[in-house]
């Protein structure tokens, strides 16, 4: 505070439990209160003071020019010469500060709330003196001022340097410690800027303390752990004594008692025991003891059980990487902020947004975030697990970078969340990091750096065989907060502390253990897809899914290293793997790998087309399968695949014969080699291409056969797929009720293996089997689940059929301008992907809703382009649509291309969008 006007002082007093003595003798305090307004004013115009409040109980005044040190203690003796037996005794809590003189005479509200809370620190009959005040004023003859230290106060930044004025003829000398939220000191932490969520932690702590007088923060460092035990103290100083007691930076094998006789400046007499000292001095306390970065006591720390036992009054607060294990602990876990949402994101409610804004403010105070960065921000919270304290770092470079160029960077290094030139390193990720490495023995530090080679969760057997790492180990690691368990019993670490201790792996250990990994995982694929039984299987699927990430991390890894071997020994299994858990758009991705063996090269190009056709990726597909058709020699399983791969293009192209042709091929392939996994698969296609073209008997003999496979090789997914097509066999024969009851069958089977691309399909013909009853409602709900489970799986040859099946719906249901926009979108669909048979009845039902809209020309110009078109059954449907037209007279207009009409249709359906 600059010095350069002229002092003036501010003295705030109030009656210390005047409440209480209101309540019991209202009367007599009247008068009391009267006698001591008389002594205020006397001694306040003696020392040249002006009284500037009377709020209340207390007494504000200020001081240009007399002392206001002398006025308090003159007023503090007359107080004890007074008798006040009446009310059961008076006491005045005194504060002193001191301001500037701005020559306006006005009050310095900053200097005045301050003085006030120093005040509000002190104990009856105490007087509390800020340094300002102190250095500004000459202390009364034969007082002195002891030093209370650098103490902070709620709400008030920096810490305010406080002592007691003490004197001979004061009846009191010796307070408890003050009031005030922290004192500075060793280990001594003051609040840092507002805290930001955490309602509930702070709600669940609060609670802890009033039932049991114990809690324990645990959780990993940077969380913020400190901050939330701050709030708390800050809350709770309002009405207790606190005092804040860090670990931190305790050396190894240091006393704990002696660090927390420093925290509480409580001098230890030499000779006489710690701990007893210290539940003497606490004894009677009522206090709240915060015992931060507490984690070098664990497995030491039953001293403070012995303090609750002890001392009835005192709570303690922990905050700590693991617990500490004394009796009666009550650990409370405390993670990073949750992942905001688009919602909490606009509203700006978002604790992990609020807290990042406020700091990059404190570099540039017109920071925002907008709309467009939130998905940016929103991979931002996720990769550094909504840690407050990387959060914090991450603001540090928003006033150079853009979010999306922060994320590049964190996403590649979690060092550069640690600035090298960060004065206290223990306030970088890094920092906290070699802290809880410190804490880890031998083994722990071990097995956490062989559990980084982990690319997401895992459980305790593959811990065991993939990383070799104890099922004890793994346990101990989870108690210290390093790895987490979640509620399907898995384990998974934070991707900055896998980094970091991934970085302690030496590339020996690291190579060997890699390797461990690949084997395991592609061997778990290939012994659940291969050798187990269906129900087993079944319950393996779901294992396997929740390790997709880890057995693409062993795929990527064996293909890196060359393990020719193990690859074609699991190529088949993680085909299948793939393909029953509607992994797609994956499988492209693993299939692509480059891989040197030429063998192995035109296997991978035979399974990729095939997940190709369910991306719609045509060319790709026609590329990759007639290399592979082409290729001299070779083994008979590629070819098998190219072959299945070319017969679901021309399916889709409805070119029955082609389709026909090489589905046989396919099937005769895997016949000779004993695939009889494959053969099933073969077959179920064949009865769906022979449905298409109402080849009824081929396609109930295709069915059979594929189904008889399915149960030989105890394969859940073909009698799935079986089930589904003898349903589309009974729907074709009118039999609705065998129908739905193999639908349903084909339907429960899927929640076993959940094949979210054959639940699209079911779900597809679910709702046509309700169009039949004309319960378009129903029907509705089905076709729309359909096309939102094929888009969300990537399989956008069955989302253009379900886009039809809405659109018709809509139609029915007379909502034909959303019939009309829906109907587009698997027209289009339908035309990118070659579907002959799906395009026309597209152009079908949306030429029905532009008659039901009154467009009549652009009706008659959808038929046209059918004319040529071999519809099969639809054919009557066009006939009927033409003769609606104008009493069937034909059209007089130019031919025109199905792309020229939807792309014409397409740019008016743009226009429409804006409701003109």
């Amino acid at each position: 505070m600059s010095s350069s006007g002229s002092p003036v002082g501010y003295l705030f007093a109030d009656i210390e439990g005047s409440t209480e003595r209101w309540e019991r003798n209202p009367a007599h305090m009247q008068i009391a209160i009267a006698r001591l307004d008389s002594l205020i004013e006397e001694a306040v115009t003696r020392h040249d003071g002006l009284i500037r409040d009377r709020a209340g109980d207390g007494l504000f005044a200020t001081f240009s020019s007399g002392n206001p040190l002398q006025c308090a203690l003159d007023l503090q003796l007359e107080v004890q010469r007074t008798d006040w037996s009446e009310v059961g005794g008076l006491a005045l809590r005194m504060g002193v500060h001191s301001g500037e003189d701005d020559g306006s005479g006005q009050v310095d509200r900053v200097v005045a709330n301050r003085a006030a809370r120093i005040m509000s620190s002190g104990w009856g009959g105490q007087i509390v003196v800020s340094r300002t005040a102190a250095e500004r004023y000459r202390a009364p003859d034969g007082a002195a001022l002891v030093d209370h230290g650098a103490c902070r106060f709620k709400g008030i930044a920096e810490p305010l340097h406080l002592a007691a004025l003490v004197h001979p003829d004061l009846q009191r000398n010796e307070f408890p410690p003050l009031r005030t939220l922290l004192a500075d000191g060793p280990g001594g932490q003051g609040v840092s800027g507002p805290i930001f969520g955490r309602t509930r932690e702070l709600t669940d702590v609060s609670g802890k303390l009033d039932a049991s007088r114990t809690a324990t923060l645990v959780g990993p460092g940077g969380n913020g752990k400190t901050r939330v035990a701050q709030q708390i103290a800050a809350e709770r100083s309002q009405h207790q004594l606190v005092c804040f007691a860090s670990f931190e930076t305790v050396a190894e094998g240091a006393e704990p008692l002696n660090i927390l006789a420093l925290a509480l400046r409580l001098q230890l007499h030499v000779g006489g025991k710690p701990k007893e000292q210290i539940v003497e001095y606490l004894r009677d306390k009522y206090m709240l003891l915060v015992l931060d970065n507490a984690e070098t006591m664990a497995g030491k720390a039953e001293f403070v059980a012995e303090l609750l036992r002890e001392c009835p009054r005192l709570s303690v607060l922990v905050t700590s990487r693991e617990p500490l294990g004394f009796p009666g602990e009550l650990p409370l876990f405390l993670n990073g902020f949750a992942p905001p949402d688009d919602a909490s994101l606009q509203n700006g409610s978002s604790p992990a947004l609020q807290l990042f804004v406020h700091e990059a403010r404190q570099r540039d105070a017109a920071f925002n975030v907008d709309a467009a960065q939130f998905p940016a921000f929103k991979e931002i919270c996720r990769i550094v697990d909504g840690s407050p304290l990387a959060l914090r770092l991450t603001a540090q470079w928003s006033l150079l970078l853009s979010l999306e160029e922060i994320l590049e960077r964190i996403e590649s290094s979690v060092g550069f969340l640690s600035p090298e030139n960060a004065r206290d390193q223990r306030q970088t990720l890094r920092g906290v990091f070699d802290g809880s490495w410190r804490l880890l023995n031998p083994d722990q530090q071990r097995a956490l750096a062989r559990l980084s080679i982990f690319s997401n969760s895992f459980n305790t057997v593959a811990a065991a065989d993939a990383a070799g790492v104890d099922v004890r180990v793994l346990f101990e690691l989870e108690r210290k907060g390093l790895i987490v368990k979640s509620s399907l019993g898995r384990f998974a670490m934070h991707v900055m502390v896998r980094e970091y201790a991934r970085g302690k792996l030496d590339p020996a250990a690291e190579s060997i253990v890699r390797r461990q990994h690949a084997h395991y995982f592609l061997h778990e694929v290939r012994t659940n897809m291969l050798g187990r039984s269906s129900e087993a299987r079944v319950a393996m699927l779901e294992q396997l899914r929740l390790d997709f990430l880890e057995v693409r991390a062993a795929w990527l890894h064996a293909v890196k290293s060359a393990e020719h071997a193990l690859i074609s020994d699991c190529i088949e299994a993680c085909c299948y793997f793939l393909y029953t858990r509607s992994l797609f758009r994956e499988a492209v991705e693993l299939f692509s790998a480059d891989v040197a063996d030429a063998g192995l090269k035109t296997h991978f190009a035979a399974v990729r087309a095939n997940f190709l056709v369910h991306q719609g990726d045509t060319e790709g597909v026609a590329a990759a399968a007639s290399w592979v058709l082409s290729s001299q020699g070779g083994a008979e399983l590629p070819r098998a695949h190219a072959h299945h791969a070319m017969a679901n293009l021309a399916h889709m192209r409805g070119e029955f014969e082609q389709a026909n042709t090489h589905y046989e091929e396919a099937f005769a392939i895997r016949d000779r080699v004993g695939d009889l996994r494959g053969c099933c698969y073969a077959s179920v296609s064949l009865s769906a291409l022979h449905l298409l073209f109402t080849k009824i008997d081929t396609a109930r003999s295709h069915v059979k056969r594929g189904y008889r496979l399915a149960r030989q090789v105890g394969d859940p997914f073909g009698m799935m797929a079986a089930h589904l097509y003898a349903g589309d066999l009974a729907a074709f024969e009118q039999r609705t009720r065998d129908a739905q009851e193999n639908y349903e069958m084909s339907l429960r089977l899927e929640e076993s293996l959940l094949h979210l691309q054959f639940r699209a399909v079911l779900h597809r013909r679910l709702g046509t089997l309700f169009a039949l009853r004309e319960d378009m409602k129903s029907a509705l709900s089905h076709h729309q689940e359909a096309y939102d489970l094929s888009r969300e799986v990537g399989d956008r040859r069955t989302n253009a059929h379900a886009a039809i099946e809405v659109g018709n719906d809509l139609r029915l249901l007379g909502e034909w301008v959303a019939a009309k926009q829906v109907l587009l979108r698997g027209i289009r669909q339908s035309t990118l992907l070659g579907m002959q048979p799906c395009l026309s009845r597209g152009l079908l039902e949306l030429a029905q809703v532009e008659l039901a809209l009154g467009s009549f020309s652009i009706a008659r110009r959808l038929l046209s382009v059918l004319e040529a078109a071999d519809l099969g059954d639809m054919a009557a449907t066009r006939d009927a649509l033409i003769a609606q037209l104008d009493g069937g007279a034909p059209a007089t207009f130019a031919p025109v291309t199905v792309q020229d009409l939807l792309k014409e249709l397409l740019a008016e359906a743009e226009v429409d969008s804006l409701r003109l």
